[in-house]
C-alpha cells in the first residue's frame, strides 16, 4: 500500500473555496453544489450579487510623459465587518496616443482624494498624481485614440482575487489603473494625453 505524503494529504485535505454565478446573477458557494448534487435537492442557498462600476465619466484625466494613476478603487469604511465581498470583474481604458497600462494592487497614490460611490460599498479616486509600488495584476499597450476592455475574473466564476478591509491599518485594499503615454508626434517632453477608465465589481451579500 502506497503511504500518503505530507503533499498528498495536504492537497485531499485543501478546503474549497469559491463561488459560481448563477445566469440570473446570484451566488452560491462551489462548496455547497458539491455537497448537494442529489439531482432531487436541496439546492444550495444563493445570494445576491450586483454589478456597479466607476469611471472618470466625461472628465478625462490629462496624463503627462511620466504616466500617472487615472482611477482607483478601494472598499469604504462602512464595508468593515458588513459580511459582503467586493470582487473586481473587469475594467476598461481609453487613451488619446500610443500608451502602455498597467493594473496594480494596493500600490501607494500620491495626492489622492477619495470619494463614496453612492449605492455602493466602494470609494473612488480621480485626482492622484503619482503612483509607486503595488502588485502588478495585469497590463497591456493601446493605439492612439484606442480602447481596451479586460476580464479580471472568469466567466462563470465570481472572480479570483476581492478587494478586502484591514481590520488592523483601517484601510481597505486598492485598485489603481495608471497610463504612461510612450510614443508621439510631438516631442515627448512636452506631451499630455487624454485618458479615462472604468473598473466594474461585484457586491456579493
Amino acid at each position: 500500500m502506497h503511504d500518503l505524503t505530507c503533499e498528498d494529504q495536504y492537497k485531499r485535505q485543501s478546503p474549497i473555496t469559491g463561488k459560481w454565478l448563477n445566469s440570473n446573477g446570484e451566488c452560491v458557494n462551489v462548496v455547497d453544489i458539491l455537497q448537494n448534487l442529489s439531482p432531487i435537492g436541496p439546492f444550495p442557498t444563493s445570494s445576491t450579487a450586483t454589478i456597479y462600476s466607476a469611471s472618470n465619466g466625461t472628465t478625462l484625466r490629462e496624463v503627462p510623459v511620466g504616466g500617472m494613476p487615472i482611477l482607483s478603487i478601494r472598499p469604504q469604511t462602512a464595508y468593515a465587518g458588513s459580511g459582503r465581498q467586493l470582487i473586481p470583474i473587469n475594467f476598461g481604458i481609453f487613451t488619446g496616443a500610443n500608451c502602455y497600462f498597467e493594473i496594480l494592487k494596493n500600490a501607494t497614490l500620491t495626492g489622492a482624494s477619495w470619494a463614496d460611490i453612492s449605492g455602493t460599498s466602494m470609494r473612488k479616486d480621480v485626482s492622484a498624481t503619482s503612483v509607486s509600488g503595488g502588485v502588478l495584476i495585469a497590463s497591456g499597450y493601446l493605439t492612439a485614440n484606442g480602447t481596451t476592455e479586460r476580464n479580471l475574473a472568469r466567466d462563470g466564476i465570481a472572480g479570483l482575487d476581492m478587494l478586502e478591509w484591514d481590520g488592523i491599518t483601517s484601510l481597505g485594499e486598492i485598485l489603481t489603473v495608471k497610463v504612461t503615454p510612450f510614443v508621439a508626434s510631438t516631442p515627448l517632453s512636452t506631451m499630455i494625453i487624454p485618458a479615462g477608465a472604468n473598473i466594474e465589481w461585484r457586491e456579493i451579500v
